[in-house]
């Protein structure tokens, strides 16, 4: 609607269309006029005028700021990571090494964990909640059947996650910024989904990332990981 309003007053379009636009834009200005002029004294005319120039500066002026704010550019930063109270981690099939990591740095701080499997890595999921269970017995591991996802849809990853930040997270005392999203395991699919769900700024989102790697870009073994925070200027740490 707004394109094709937008249309009439644009001379690098159609220039029948923007001399239409134009000449019915004047004579409403004229028949507003007008009407002030035989409604109103002088000064109320001028009252009115003045409203409608600082109407339409308003209106250029929220204008020119959506398009700034659209137009700029966001650039993903990692950071050092505090531990958090809450962490979700995506489940991948047979590996415990990423999540383990995770786990290890929030040790001390955490007290709520979320697993995310899917049907293909519930099994380990599973074996994440034994280990968990020994190590860190003070962190509460909420139930995976609730939170397995179809991994080649965004929407369901996106639907659990969502949940977790407005509904299991309140529930047990935490606010969005005491949670954070790790999204180094999973499917892709799933990863698109933890990013949508986090797009408010309250939500971060972390990943185990790898010091060293090899010409073909694979994890050498044995090499450090750490969690990061992925971070913009508009995100709040």
């Amino acid at each position: 609607m707004q394109k094709t309003f937008e249309k009439f007053f644009t001379p690098e379009g159609s220039l029948l269309r923007y001399i239409v636009g134009t000449a019915a834009l004047t004579v409403l200005i004229q028949a507003v006029y007008d009407w002030v002029k035989d409604n109103f004294s002088q000064s109320g005319v001028w009252l009115a005028v003045a409203l409608l120039v600082l109407l339409i500066v308003l209106i250029v002026l929220i204008e020119t700021v959506q398009k700034h704010l659209l137009a700029r550019k966001i650039h993903p930063q990692e950071q050092p990571i505090t531990p958090h109270k809450g962490l979700i981690l995506l489940v991948s099939p047979k590996n415990t090494e990423v999540p383990r990591i995770a786990l290890e740095h929030h040790e001390g701080t955490l007290l709520h964990c979320w697993l995310i499997p899917s049907p293909q890595s519930l099994s380990t999921a599973d074996e994440l909640v034994k280990e968990i269970h020994q190590r860190w017995p003070e962190v509460q591991v909420h139930d995976v059947q609730q939170n397995i996802v179809d991994p080649e849809a965004i929407e369901s990853t996106w639907q659990v996650v969502e949940r977790i930040y407005s509904v299991d997270g309140p529930e047990v005392g935490l606010a969005e910024t005491d949670i954070v999203a790790d999204i180094t395991g999973g499917l892709k699919p799933m990863t698109a989904g933890v990013a949508l769900a986090c797009a408010s700024p309250q939500r971060n989102m972390q990943y185990v990332k790898t010091v060293k790697r090899d010409e073909r870009g694979n994890p050498i073994p044995g090499a450090p990981r750490v969690a990061v925070l992925i971070t913009t200027p508009q995100k709040r740490i």
